[in-house]
């Protein structure tokens, strides 16, 4: 019984939540950036959990297991599969990020499209064995590029 009131209060703190196949990490954080939010993003990965923190706006902490900071937000970003959750006016514990977030994004897709993951891949699916795959969908990461680099200007 504890667990679900503690779930059912964790929901309704949370401004925000879904499916990250659904809206992409990087889209969301760019989202909260833009409107200037304080909050904190729980992240519900396909093997770890990991959080990011926005102040006004502005990215200042992140931590996976085993990471704090750029590489945590960085590690993050690069699941593509899972649940995310947006608590408003979550304030970080700490600071470990000093980086703008527009950089912050266009290094975690920098480093995402030169590892040729995108995190999408079915685990455990033997690729010898599976039927060819469909012709691979347009990446949304194009359109985010796109509007990074126009804010940039």
């Amino acid at each position: 019984m504890r667990t679900a009131r503690k779930h059912e209060t964790d929901v309704a703190r949370c401004g925000l939540h879904g499916r990250i196949e659904s809206f992409p990490l990087a889209e969301l954080v760019q989202t909260l950036h833009l409107s200037g939010r304080t909050c904190r993003i729980r992240v519900d990965g396909p093997d770890a959990d990991g959080t990011v923190w926005l102040a006004n706006g502005t990215t200042v902490h992140a931590s996976a297991p085993g990471r704090d900071g750029e590489e945590a937000f960085h590690e993050i970003l690069r699941w593509g599969r899972g649940d995310f959750h947006v608590e408003d006016d979550a304030e970080a514990p700490r600071r470990t990020i000093a980086s703008d977030t527009m950089f912050l994004l266009l290094e975690a897709l920098r480093r995402i499209d030169e590892s040729g993951e995108d995190g999408r891949e079915d685990a455990g699916v033997d690729s010898a064995a599976s039927e060819p795959s469909p012709p691979a969908k347009p990446r949304r990461r194009a359109v985010l590029f796109a509007t990074l680099s126009i804010a940039a200007l």
